[in-house]
């Protein structure tokens, strides 16, 4: 056998859960979220998910197609559009179990390519100051 398992989760409380019941299993190398809504956010603030369930220096790969937008206040409490466009990011845990992941890779998908999200806002924000100091 080729040492690797797989194990998907239809929520955070399902992975959590198994992850406690079977601590011999091991903690995860790779965590990929794939989903219709950005998920940056889960192993960004649960403590608790990433003790229980990374390793130190697991990987984070993400592929999604839409932004969750805030919620606007009053009845009701609908959200704003949803931005769609399918998006792919790597990222990696810091050596520190607190510390921050580090983005190696963020693409998205525009005018039928990938393109880097760090040189687009570059280009974009170039294009801003271009205008603004003509």
């Amino acid at each position: 056998g080729s040492g690797i398992e797989i194990h998907a989760f239809q929520s955070v409380r399902e992975l959590k859960r198994w992850a406690r019941a079977f601590p011999e299993a091991g903690r995860a190398d790779v965590v990929m979220q794939c989903d219709a809504v950005e998920t940056l956010k889960i192993l960004d603030t649960d403590e608790e998910f990433r003790e229980v369930v990374l390793k130190d220096a697991a990987l984070n790969l993400q592929a999604y197609s839409q932004r969750l937008s805030r919620r606007r206040p009053g009845p009701g409490r609908r959200r704003d559009p949803v931005q769609s466009v399918a998006v792919r990011r790597m990222r990696q845990r810091d050596e520190d179990a607190n510390g921050p992941f580090a983005v190696l890779e963020d693409e998205s998908w525009k005018g039928g390519e990938w393109v880097d999200a760090f040189e687009e806002l570059a280009d974009h924000l170039m294009g801003l100051l271009q205008k603004e100091y003509r």
